[in-house]
């Protein structure tokens, strides 16, 4: 897993408070999991991984817009991933889902309120 770039220190401080109120399960029975490198902007859970990284560059407004939980997300198929970035947040939150996990709302709801802190 590829670290976050160097982040200002407020992307620091906000990423810090997300990663404080992440969920140590999201979905049904899919657990976190330590990541490698460990960093604050970085998250992760379940086999294969899903992967949350914190104080990335927004997402495109060019990829699909969906909303859950009063979170704001584009959306990129890959084919093999769904890569989800937030949108109109001072600090960017991306998670990327394998499309294994079919319930991908439900995932990205179960994060909404970790994400409070990237509202600004």
């Amino acid at each position: 897993m590829q670290p976050v770039a160097t982040l200002s220190a407020r992307q620091v401080a906000t990423c810090g408070a997300v990663s404080a109120k992440l969920p140590d399960e999201i979905a049904l029975a899919v657990a976190r999991r330590s990541t490698d490198p460990d960093s604050p902007g970085t998250a992760a859970w379940g086999d294969p991984p899903i992967v949350l990284r914190c104080g990335v560059a927004t997402g495109s407004a060019r990829d699909d817009a969906y909303e859950f939980d009063g979170v704001r997300w584009a959306m990129h198929d890959t084919g093999a991933t769904r890569t989800w970035t937030t949108l109109s947040r001072p600090v960017s939150v991306q998670v990327v889902i394998p499309d294994s996990y079919r319930n991908q709302a439900e995932i990205l709801g179960a994060l909404a309120g970790a994400l409070a802190p990237t509202a600004g």
